[in-house]
This record gives C-alpha cells, sequence and structure tokens, in this order.
C-alpha cells in the first residue's frame, strides 16, 4: 500500500445499529470478486433515504480489523484518494442519520490487479443461470460478459463442485453456451475463463444451478408425494379427496410475486377439502419459502386450509408470505414449526378447530395468531411468541392458551374481543411495551399463574434449531418494510384523484351518499360509524354498538350495514351523536360464515357470497329473492353505480359487471387490500388497507381512465 485513509472516523468502530431504524446500503461497484485494473478504485452504493452521510470501510483482511480506508462521505460513492496496491480487498458500507446509524452492509472483495504478463488477462463475469437458481429447462443457456480482447472462452460444467470430471467442457468464441444434450435433474456448478492469444485468465467464481423437474402447478388429480427441491410457480390446489404428502428436508420454493399489475401472479398452496401430511423432523425441517436470494415479507401467498380435516403440519418453516397459515372451516393442527417474517398473519383461523404447540412465532406483520370468528377449542400451548406487533388477537372464538412465552412485542401480547372465552394460564411474559393483555368487557377470562415478571413459569425449549438463511433485518410494517402497500399513483387503467382518511385507522366499509363519504372505523374501543366530507377530509364520528360492520350500503332512506361476526344484516339511521339500529334479520346461509360485500341496486340489498362466486340478492324485508353468479368470481368489496357493479377480484383487480354478472372491464388497484368501494357518480372512491398498522390516508378518489378489457 502506498497510501491510507485513516482518522476521518476516530478508532474503527464495529458495533452496528441495534434500533435498525436506516436501512443497510447495497453495494455497487466494485462488483463483488471483481478485478479493478486501477490504484484508485471507484466506489457506489445504493442510495438510502434519510441518509446524511456514510461511512466506508476497505481492508485487506475481511475482519476490518486494520482498515486502509476509513472515511466519511455525504454521496453514494467515493473516488479512492490514495494509491492502494496490488491484492484482494474487502469493502463495506453503513448509512448515517445523526447519531443513528444502518448495520453494515455485506462484505464484498475485490481485486487490484495492476500488473503486466498473465495477471492482464481477466475473467468475464458470469450473467445466467444466476447463483443458486431452479431450473425448468434442461439445456439451460450459459451467458458472461464480454472481455476485451478476447480470442475465446472455457466454460466447464460439473456435478461436483471440484470439477473432477466436467459433464462439459468447451471452448467457444461467444459469450454464451447453450446445452446440446439435457442435463438430468440434479444441482450442477459452472465456471468460465478467458483467453488472449495463449494466455488464459484464472477461472471465474462458481456458480450453482438445479434443475428440478419438481415444478408444481393447478389442482393435483392424485395423491402425490414431493420432496427435494420443489418449485411452485402458480397456484397448487389440493381437492377433496387427494393427499399431498411432504417428505421431511423438502424445500417448497414459491416464485416470488411483487408487480401489483399481476393480481393473480400471487403463488399460494390451497388445501381444498383435501389433506396436505407436510410432517419434518428436528433434523429435517419443511421449509416453505420465497423462491429468490432476496425475499422480502409478502413474496407469496402462504398455505390455506378450507374444509380441511386430518391434514398435518409438524415441523415446517413458513417465511415471506402474506398470510402464513389460514384455515377456514378445518381443523388442522401445527406444531414443532416456525412461522416468521409474514405480511399480515402468521397463523389465522376462522370457524375451526387447531392446536398450535411447540412453535416458534416471530416477526409477523399484525399477529403471530389471529382467531377470527366462530373458532372452538383452540389450544395454543408451550409457544415461543416473540418480536412483533401484537401476538394473539381473538374474536367471537374460544382458545385456551397455556405455558407460552410473550416475549418483546412493542404494543399488547393477547387482545380479545367480539364475545370471546379464554383462559390463559401458566404463560411467561417479558418485554411487552404496553399491556400484557387487553380483554374487552364483552368476553370472559380464566387467568391464574401468569408470570408477569416473578420467574415462576419457565421459557418453553424446543428440539428442533431457528435457521435464518436470509433475515429481513426488520418487522413488516417497520418504516423500512420493502413491501408495496401502495401503487403507482397513476397508470394506463386510473389515476388517484386524492387520498384522505389519516386518523380513522382501517375498516372494511365504504358508502357515497348525501354528499358524504360514510364508514365505520376499527381504530378505537368499539367500531364507530363515521361522516367524511369528501373534499376537506374532516369528519364526524358517531357512536356504534355494531359488532364487526363489513359492508354498508344507503337506500335512500336508511343505512344498511352487515355484520360479519354476528351474521346479520342490520337496517339504521343516526341521530346527532350515536347510530339507531332500527331492524335486522340473518344473512343467507348463515351457518357457512360471515360474508363481507354490501351494496343497494335501487331494488334489493345485494350481499357477496362468502365463497366469492356471486352476491345474494335480499329485499328490505330480509327475503332471499335470488343471486346473482359473477363470471370469474369476486372478492369482499362491491358497489353498485346504477348501471355496472365494481367489485374486487376481477380482471385487473377491481372489476367492472353486467347486472348478470358478467366482467365487462378493470382496473388496477391503488394499494394493498382494497376492503370498500363506493361511488359518487363520478368518481370511484376505495378503503384500502395500506399497511393495517399504519395511521395513513386510507381513502382513495379514483378517476377511472380506460377500464376496457
Amino acid at each position: 500500500m502506498t497510501g491510507s485513509i485513516l482518522g476521518c472516523l476516530g478508532d474503527v468502530d464495529d458495533t452496528d445499529n441495534e434500533d435498525g431504524f436506516l436501512e443497510s446500503p447495497g453495494l455497487l461497484l466494485p462488483e463483488d470478486d471483481g478485478i479493478v485494473e486501477t490504484e484508485t478504485p471507484y466506489f457506489e452504493w445504493t442510495i438510502i433515504t434519510d441518509a446524511e452521510e456514510y461511512e466506508i470501510q476497505v481492508d485487506e483482511s475481511s475482519t476490518f480489523s486494520s482498515p486502509v480506508v476509513n472515511t466519511t462521505v455525504s454521496t453514494n460513492y467515493y473516488d479512492c484518494a490514495y494509491s492502494l496496491s496490488d491484492g484482494t480487498y474487502s469493502w463495506r458500507v453503513r448509512a448515517r442519520d445523526g447519531d443513528v446509524r444502518s448495520n453494515w452492509s455485506s462484505t464484498w472483495s475485490f481485486t487490484i490487479s495492476t500488473g503486466g504478463g498473465d495477471e492482464t488477462v481477466y475473467p468475464p463475469t458470469q450473467i445466467s443461470p444466476t447463483d443458486n437458481a431452479i431450473l425448468i429447462d434442461p439445456t439451460p443457456s450459459f451467458n458472461w460478459t464480454i472481455v476485451a480482447g478476447a480470442d475465446g472462452y472455457h466454460i466447464q460444467i460439473d456435478n461436483d463442485s471440484s470439477f473432477s470430471s466436467p459433464i462439459v467442457d468447451a471452448t467457444v468464441s461467444m459469450t454464451y453456451y447453450i446445452c446440446p444434450e439435457p442435463l438430468l435433474y440434479a444441482t450442477y456448478y459452472w465456471k468460465v475463463r478467458t483467453r488472449i492469444g495463449d494466455v488464459w485468465s484464472d477461472w471465474s467464481s462458481t456458480w450453482n444451478f438445479t434443475i428440478s423437474p419438481q415444478v408444481k402447478r393447478g389442482i393435483l388429480q392424485e395423491n402425490e408425494t414431493w420432496s427435494g427441491e420443489i418449485l411452485i410457480d402458480s397456484y397448487v390446489q389440493v381437492p377433496q379427496n387427494v393427499t399431498l404428502t411432504i417428505e421431511p428436508g423438502t424445500v417448497v420454493r414459491a416464485r416470488p410475486c411483487r408487480d401489483y399489475r399481476n393480481p393473480y401472479g400471487m403463488v399460494e398452496i390451497g388445501i381444498n377439502g383435501g389433506t396436505l401430511i407436510a410432517q419434518g423432523t428436528a433434523e429435517n425441517q419443511i421449509y416453505f419459502t420465497s423462491n429468490t436470494d432476496d425475499p422480502i415479507n409478502g413474496d407469496w401467498s402462504g398455505i390455506m386450509f378450507f374444509n380441511s380435516f386430518g391434514s398435518i403440519l409438524d415441523y415446517i418453516v413458513v417465511e415471506f408470505s402474506l398470510m402464513g397459515i389460514g384455515q377456514f372451516d378445518s381443523s388442522v393442527n401445527i406444531s414443532h414449526s416456525i412461522v416468521r417474517w409474514v405480511n399480515w398473519e402468521g397463523i389465522y383461523a376462522e370457524r375451526s378447530t387447531f392446536t398450535v404447540e411447540n412453535c416458534t412465532l416471530y416477526s409477523n406483520g399484525y399477529h403471530e395468531i389471529a382467531l377470527e370468528q366462530y373458532n372452538h377449542d383452540v389450544l395454543i400451548k408451550n409457544n415461543i411468541f416473540r418480536d412483533g406487533n401484537f401476538a394473539l388477537h381473538s374474536e367471537k372464538s374460544e382458545v385456551h392458551v397455556e405455558g407460552n412465552y410473550f416475549h418483546n412485542y412493542r404494543h399488547i401480547a393477547i387482545t380479545a374481543g367480539h364475545e370471546s372465552n379464554l383462559t390463559v394460564i401458566y404463560n411467561k411474559f417479558e418485554n411487552i411495551t404496553e399491556e400484557e393483555m387487553m380483554i374487552n368487557l364483552d368476553c370472559t377470562i380464566v387467568e391464574y399463574g401468569n408470570d408477569m415478571g416473578d420467574g415462576s413459569v419457565p421459557i418453553p425449549e424446543m428440539d428442533y434449531p431457528v435457521i435464518e438463511w436470509h433475515p429481513l433485518g426488520y418487522i413488516p410494517c417497520d418504516p423500512e418494510d420493502r413491501y408495496s402497500y401502495v401503487f403507482d399513483p397513476e397508470d394506463e387503467t386510473r389515476r388517484v384523484v386524492k387520498r384522505i382518511g389519516k386518523g380513522l385507522s382501517f375498516g372494511w366499509t365504504l358508502l357515497y351518499a348525501e354528499d358524504y363519504l360514510w364508514r365505520f372505523t376499527f381504530g378505537g374501543e368499539s367500531h364507530d360509524f363515521v361522516k367524511v366530507d369528501p373534499e376537506t377530509g374532516t369528519f364526524q364520528i358517531f357512536n356504534s354498538t355494531l359488532m364487526n360492520p363489513r359492508g354498508l350500503a344507503w337506500d335512500g332512506l336508511n343505512f344498511w350495514v352487515n355484520d360479519f361476526s354476528l351474521l346479520k344484516i342490520f337496517k339504521f339511521t343516526i341521530n346527532e351523536t350515536s347510530v339507531i339500529i332500527l331492524d335486522s334479520f340473518d344473512i343467507p346461509e348463515k351457518e357457512k360464515g360471515g360474508c363481507m360485500g354490501l351494496t343497494f341496486d335501487g331494488t334489493y340489498l345485494c350481499l357477496t357470497k362468502r365463497d366469492g362466486s356471486g352476491v345474494y340478492k335480499i329485499d328490505t324485508n330480509g327475503n332471499l329473492v335470488g343471486s346473482i353468479d359473477f363470471s370469474g368470481g369476486i372478492g369482499q368489496a362491491i358497489v353498485w353505480t346504477g348501471e355496472f357493479f365494481w367489485a374486487t377480484g376481477g380482471g385487473r383487480g377491481i372489476g367492472k359487471f353486467t347486472t348478470d354478472g358478467v366482467l365487462v372491464g378493470s382496473i388496477f388497484p391503488v394499494a394493498d387490500g382494497t376492503w370498500a368501494i363506493a361511488w359518487d357518480g363520478e368518481y370511484l372512491w376505495t378503503l384500502q388497507r395500506t399497511c393495517e398498522l399504519w395511521d395513513d390516508d386510507k381513502i382513495f378518489q379514483i378517476e377511472i381512465l380506460d377500464s376496457s378489457m
């Protein structure tokens, strides 16, 4: 080394930021394992929002014990001011905002080579197949970068990383190679080098890829057993009388989808009346994860059970999905398993009976476990809940909670409402920021023997490892959350005119009537009814005793609301301060469970069906007079415009339907989770979940630009 840059930061500080308020920069240049032909290299990394400056370290050792560069810059790049001698160096960067530092970035290495002779011939940089890729085509194409002056290239492919007997050992003049014969289904390694004249470069780095015959999609027609590496690139359904068995050690990778313009691209495993037997072991857990080296929360949908009895989930890991494990009208026990880094709930249930035992549940967006609507005999025993926002939530359910460890929660560990019945005994609570439990007055609870700090309850011991291959680095809903909760404000189908509603929390109802927007809010102790000025966003609150409003309509004289938990439709009006209930009746087929969307077509109330196939038509006396089947099905939100229905789940995500349920147009949604839709005669209005825990503007006014199919 002919120069040194030291002392700009004082002594080397290798302490990472525990608070994690700043995202770590991503390194760009020099490339990892790259060759640099100058003594004064150029460094570049990604810009971090809110960062005032960046600290960069360069060292001949990956421990950074004696950095040759240790300085601070205000830009996302740095031109080395001193000459560095030939050799291999490691480098890293972190962001800083005042006294807050991010964690260090990943560590990359590069080699400075400025001498002559053979060292002037450099290997190319590999492009594809990418490292750790899973491929469907057994005759892949290999691609790498051009090296100036190259006369040829030498590629080797082997199923052994030592390349002792290469399957492919070829020289080519181009920067690509296509396998002439199909490769067997296995994992392979490949590398390439450059020739200039009679001189060969060193080999490139070694990358691996897997040719997998086990690409799964669609409806299973017969019993199947999965093992090894599985790629699912579309919806997988296990129907009635079909059993899917997954062997220990299997890794199921879901193709990630991060494009709101592809509403049906989200991969899901749906057990629709069938059976899933996923029984790993402590030594060979079964993984359900995202198929990318850079996974994030919400990359795929999750595992959903519908009318499934006898399925088993034991020693599995579910990560990086929208919902971890969901069960509806089912009984699926979950044991010795890990659910983490999920966008919404780790485990969600409606109308189900099951046990969660000896599991580790952590860092999921909303709740580790949410029980909503008529779950019975649920046992939550000897689990570890940690590092999240809320641990366990219950609505209209019966749950026994015993011997669990609740640790490090930002809000409340256990919440319950809507006439839930809880037994909470011999649990250990530690480092809960707000309250250990918040139980509404309409609930019953038996509690005793809980450890609130006296050390009387031991932490459950698990017999399986918790291995983090790709740590997320934050809890979903954090400011640095990388999931896209709000989409482009304008695309070819629609334009966001305005956003309002901050301070009203989330909800599932929205209505435009009498020149105002109306909705119920879930932000306070009760579900109050709210009148919102669509111009200013100012609002007036009316007290309400309704339990779980989801779906709101107006017949010109009175309001109508569907209650998801009580399985009723209520007719009501308002006075100066409160909601006044005028009448109510049961929803059709209430034994199937609660419904979500409600609108009035000028004659009848139209209630979305629980199975998404269409709507019930109900007169204002509660009589079922018919139904409409919607082509392709619909989601939970619906509105009648006087000419068409607009509903979630159609076409691009929000569909336009005729009175007969025929899809004739659609637009893209504007944000994650379209919970309700309204119409003011010119514009659509939607109530979006965005991130459920954020206090942001969740009401969107939308101009339709082009809904044509």
